[in-house]
């Protein structure tokens, strides 16, 4: 059965109503949030914007002082480079001072230890018998460093006259061929190491009819002229690709030949570490 005309109206009114009551919640709703929840959410916008302000302040703060460290670590380095090249400088001039203080000694290596020798009258003999000399003006001879095995120390030799020295260094591949002992020279520990550095070069070029020796802390040649493989190094020059691990390829390629005498071996692994290898083979 259909709804009566007053059923409808009743329908519609209550409808209405009902709207009214809904319109009226949600302008209550809507007063509360402007009222109570805007001004909370303006505060804390507010805050996030103080907060935003002070970090960025802090952030700047913390450039500045990121930018004042790094000109303070370059000035550092700076000085460190500085401080390194003076200290460079100290050491070539006291190695050079100790190279002085060694001009007119020598070493005599593979000499054997005798009980209650004398090393001055051992010394005087063998530069009298051996290189001719009629009063060897002998200042100071001692043994040197330690033994090892069989091996006996060094002798080590300072004469009054550079110019003996000179003359002895000259001539002891010559005069000490059969002898079971040799000379080289009292390097500093600087010069030795500078020697050994270039040992592979010097004797890969000595076998191919070029021979350098080793004076002032650098190999040179017959005319004082500092070794080919020192500019070749700096400038990459093709026509002298010495380095280490070409010598040892190439070293491979001819049936692994080092390049060692026997004395060479021997005074390498000689235990003194002022010990230096034999200058005989690039001397003239």
């Amino acid at each position: 059965m259909p709804p009566t005309r007053k059923q409808t109206r009743s329908a519609q009114d209550s409808t209405l109503e009902n709207a009214a009551d809904f319109e009226t919640f949600v302008r209550q709703a809507l007063l509360h949030i402007k009222d109570e929840q805007l001004p909370k959410m303006q505060d804390k916008l507010d805050n996030l914007e103080k907060s935003l302000a002070y970090e960025a302040e802090r952030i700047d703060k913390v450039t500045d002082i990121a930018s004042k460290t790094q000109k303070e670590v370059l000035e550092m380095d700076r000085t460190l480079a500085s401080h390194d090249n003076i200290l460079k400088k100290m050491a070539e001039a006291e190695n050079k001072l100790e190279r002085f203080s060694r001009r007119n000694n020598f070493r005599i290596i593979g000499v054997k230890e005798k009980t209650g020798e004398k090393p001055m009258e051992l010394v005087t003999k063998i530069l009298t018998e051996k290189f001719d000399m009629v009063d060897p003006q002998v200042e100071r001879a001692h043994r040197d460093g330690y033994s090892t095995g069989d091996r006996p120390r060094h002798l080590l030799v300072k004469l009054l006259r550079f110019q003996d020295k000179r003359n002895i260094m000259i001539e002891q591949r010559e005069k000490l061929k059969k002898c079971e002992y040799y000379i080289t020279d009292d390097l500093t520990r600087a010069d030795l190491e500078e020697k050994k550095k270039h040992k592979d070069e010097v004797q890969y070029l000595y076998q191919r009819g070029t021979k350098y020796h080793f004076s002032a802390g650098k190999w040179r040649d017959k005319q004082g002229n500092l070794a080919a493989f020192y500019s070749s190094t700096k400038t990459g020059s093709k026509t002298r690709d010495l380095t280490g691990d070409n010598i040892a390829s190439q070293a491979g390629r001819r049936g692994g030949h080092n390049f060692r005498s026997q004395r060479e071996t021997e005074a390498e692994i000689h235990p003194d570490p002022l010990d230096s290898e034999e200058d005989s083979d690039t001397r003239e």
